[in-house]
């Protein structure tokens, strides 16, 4: 039947006649597509006609009709441009309109079905108009009362593609949602698969703005965990879960196994599952859908609780990776989440030239697609973690600062400030390539000034910093943000931060915003960072405030504060030593000042103070002891390349063992805190040094093992001295813990190294390190150790009274964290002791 026929059968008197128009119609637009930009909108205005009779047979057919017509996303974008015939409006508001008319509460069940169809064809095609308080009023209406299955499905389907994740501003719909929550729960669990279906999806959609409605998932866990019975739901059930996890990580936490065996998932796995082709493509495409946001869930969770991702879902991901899944786009996101707490695993699977070779893959094959776009973005973002100092060859940044600005950012996505964090590293290790990027500079100054997060705000000013210093950019171009963000900034850390930078830029302006800071600076720390920045910016005649203040270190040294860096790379015999008298004594040895007398290439011939250890008479003659000293100096060798490490400039064996260090004259920081009283902010600062001296140790696989205040020496400079961790005699690689642990110090040694303790060689090797660093902070900030010698059996069964209670001006944070940096379960204490030190550097 022609399209004119129909028209005259809609016009007609008799009301079989219209019906059968109607009907007619409904079946014309099912068999086949209409172009409206070939001027084909008769049979839109047909449906519309129809759709809108007063005939509830009738207008169910119109409605039927409208719902097929606009199934095609290419037509409906059409149809936002083109006017009805009235002129008025165009077809998708008329649509929009009518649909929304026919789900309201007068109509019928099945016309109010239908109309929900339409919402959701229009929403999923991201037309904007149809988002109104009255349609998703109208469609929880519906939710909640209607009659049949099928119409509860239409109801939830419209509201989730109203709210989908992927469109800005629809917080508000899945808001609304929420109000249904018990209902989308029962519907998750329902027998039929596909009203189950749309209630997984609705449930992931709603968590992503109120994820408390969505807890406790348990509908999810129990679809995961049968994954063998629905494989098409597993997939929604998974994807709902890392929706969830954005905010709530630990909702993955019940069915982390599950999840981890899915990253193995293959099309055999699906080839049963009701509601899916069986085509080969198909069933492929599906397990890939699985595998990646199984990847995609446990990427959330790992954003908090990295060490809960078992090494070999680490190791699965490494061999999607090389096999170049299509899942790669949420495999190398989980990769970088992890990288602290699998840094073995990856760097034994040679992740990083793995990443390197799938970047240099892509240039050459320019995908344009969204998945690989992503993918190639990610992987930047994780080459950056993985290697800090040179991530990339020069002649790859270009392209790469290309991958960074291609990947969206917005409410969908979480890759916003993973690219600042990239673009900070690479800003240190490539500013020229950086600054010629002018997409990379300004996203770095608008996340500076407008980030939501100090950890982003932070990494902004922090490649802003690397900029200005290397005077690959005109400070201007990055100073009146800087200024601003000064004005407003309430976290100390980017404050200093923010200080240090415009000391770098040197100019009037910045001169002047940052005496004007300092005028009403109140934290100690935060005003003698602006004086520093002040000082280096260069002369000026503005009195400076914070006078009264110790000068605390904007931000730690990037290169080891020695006065011996230019012998660093000569021979130093024993012969060119010279030991004057004893400044140290020890159970095993001896440390003496003493002078260094310059080799014969030196460009000076003045000597230097330099300290030389040795062990007692008559240890150190045996082959043992040999062999221990000169192990202990070369461990130290490896790691001593930092400004919180003592340095030391050579060793050997005759004629006795030696290690010659640099000389420090402020002592030990045990006998330095008894003289005088610490401010918190010091004892803190001390805090992040020595935790970021250990987290470089710990990634060259060395763990120190005996961190004390004996163990600590303090360099005498302005203001505070500057803390360097020493005697790394206990020191360990990771491979030689099985050995047991047979030296520590009584009082700052870790539950797990006492002899009598089953599980030392169970415990990752960092986490005593950060017992030990946790006992130090603890004892500076309250005069006295977690717990004494003799309270071995408390030290076993729990965390200290945090010191909060005993001093005051701790802040809540330093207790969180002190208190399970103390526990006596391994497994709850930090993963890293970057994150002590993060920590502690957001509160001095």
């Amino acid at each position: 039947m022609s399209l004119e026929e129909i028209n005259a059968q809609l016009d007609g008197d008799d009301p079989e006649t219209r019906l059968t128009g109607a009907e007619t119609l409904a079946t014309l637009a099912s068999d086949r597509s209409f172009d409206p930009a070939d001027g084909e909108t008769e049979p839109f205005d047909l449906a519309i006609e129809a759709a809108t009779a007063d005939d509830p047979a009738v207008a169910y057919n119109g409605t039927k009709a409208l719902s097929r017509l606009v199934k095609d996303g290419a037509v409906t974008t059409e149809l936002t441009t083109l006017t009805t015939t009235d002129a008025d409006r165009t077809y998708i508001e008329r649509i929009a309109e009518v649909a929304t008319e026919r789900i309201g509460e007068s109509n019928p069940g099945r016309v109010r079905s239908r109309g929900a169809l339409v919402i959701s064809r229009l929403a999923s095609n991201d037309v904007d108009s149809v988002v109104t308080e009255t349609v998703v009023e109208r469609l929880l209406d519906l939710l909640q009362t209607g009659q049949k299955a099928i119409r509860k499905r239409r109801a939830v389907l419209a509201l989730t593609n109203l709210g989908h994740y992927d469109h800005e501003g629809r917080a508000a719909v899945r808001a609304e949602m929420a109000t249904a929550a018990d209902s989308l729960r029962e519907f998750a669990s329902a027998d039929d698969d596909l009203l189950q279906s749309v209630g997984l999806r609705a449930l992931g959609f709603m968590g992503l703005s109120e994820p408390e409605a969505a807890l406790p998932a348990t509908e999810l866990h129990a679809v995961v965990a049968d994954h063998g019975n629905r494989p098409r739901n597993v997939n929604r059930a998974v994807r709902s879960l890392w929706q969830i996890g954005r905010t709530h990580p630990s909702v993955v936490v019940p069915v982390r196994d599950e999840l981890e065996a899915l990253l193995s998932y293959t099309e055999a796995d699906a080839k049963d599952a009701a509601h899916l082709s069986k085509d080969t493509g198909a069933l492929a495409k599906h397990a890939r859908y699985v595998r990646s946001n199984a990847a995609m869930a446990l990427a959330q969770l790992a954003r908090d609780h990295p060490e809960q991702v078992s090494e070999a879902a680490v190791e699965q991901c490494v061999d999607l990776l090389e096999q170049r899944d299509e899942s790669i786009h949420r495999v190398v996101r989980l990769l970088g989440r992890v990288h602290e707490a699998h840094g073995d695993v990856l760097d034994t699977a040679d992740t990083t030239e793995e990443v390197r070779s799938y970047l240099a893959a892509e240039r050459e094959s320019k995908t344009t697609t969204k998945r690989h776009t992503r993918a190639r973005g990610y992987a930047v973002w994780l080459l950056t973690r993985l290697s800090s100092d040179e991530p990339l060859s020069e002649s790859a940044v270009a392209t790469a600062l290309e991958y960074l600005t291609e990947v969206r950012t917005g409410e969908r996505t979480a890759f916003g400030p993973l690219r600042t964090e990239a673009l900070a590293t690479m800003s240190r290790a490539f500013p020229e390539q950086v600054t010629a990027h002018d997409e990379s500079v300004d996203w770095l100054c608008r996340r500076a000034g407008e980030s939501a997060t100090s950890t982003e705000r932070a990494d902004a000013v922090t490649g802003l910093l690397s900029l200005v210093r290397s005077e690959t950019t005109t400070p201007d171009r990055v100073t009146s943000v800087l200024e601003e963000r000064l004005a407003t900034e309430s976290v100390p850390r980017v404050r200093r931060l923010l200080a240090q930078a415009l000391g770098a830029a040197s100019t009037p302006s910045t001169r002047r915003a940052l005496a004007e800071t300092a005028v009403t600076e109140s934290r100690p720390d935060v005003s003698t960072a602006i004086d520093a920045a002040l000082e280096h910016s260069g002369p000026s005649t503005v009195t400076h405030a914070g006078k009264d203040h110790p000068l605390a270190p904007t931000a730690l040294p990037v290169v080891s504060a020695t006065a011996y860096t230019p012998w660093l790379t000569e021979t130093i015999d024993y012969g060119d030593i010279e030991a004057h008298h004893r400044i140290q004594h020890g159970g095993t040895g001896t440390v003496h000042k003493a002078s260094l007398h310059p080799p014969a290439n030196a460009s000076t011939e003045a000597p230097r103070t330099i300290a030389l250890k040795r062990p007692l008479e008559p240890a150190g003659r045996t082959v043992a002891d040999l062999s221990a000293y000169i192990e202990e100096a070369q461990k130290w060798g490896r790691v001593h390349d930092h400004p919180n490490i003592v340095t030391i400039f050579g060793w050997g064996a005759q004629p006795q063992p030696w290690i010659a260090m640099e000389y420090l004259d402020e002592g030990e920081l045990g006998a330095f805190a008894e003289a005088r009283s610490l401010p918190v902010s010091q004892v803190l600062w001390i805090g992040v040094c020595i935790a970021d001296a250990l987290q470089h140790a710990h990634s060259h696989g060395i763990y120190h093992r005996d961190i004390t205040p004996a163990n600590v020496l303090l360099q005498r400079r302005r203001g505070w001295s500057m803390p360097k961790l020493a005697d790394w005699g206990t020191a360990r690689k990771r491979h030689e813990l099985s050995r047991g642990d047979k030296q520590y110090t009584p009082g700052y040694g870790a539950p797990e190294q006492r002899p009598e303790s089953e599980r030392a060689r169970e415990v990752p090797p960092a986490k005593t390190d950060i017992y030990q660093l946790a006992t130090l902070v603890y004892e500076l900030l309250t005069g006295e150790k977690p717990f004494a010698v003799e309270q071995a059996v408390q030290k076993r069964e729990r965390s200290p009274a945090p010191p909060g209670d005993v001093r005051d001006g701790v802040p809540p944070a330093v207790d969180d964290l002190l208190r399970t940096a103390l526990d006596p379960d391994p497994a709850a204490r930090p993963e890293t002791a970057a994150r002590v030190r993060d920590v502690l550097a957001d509160q001095w």
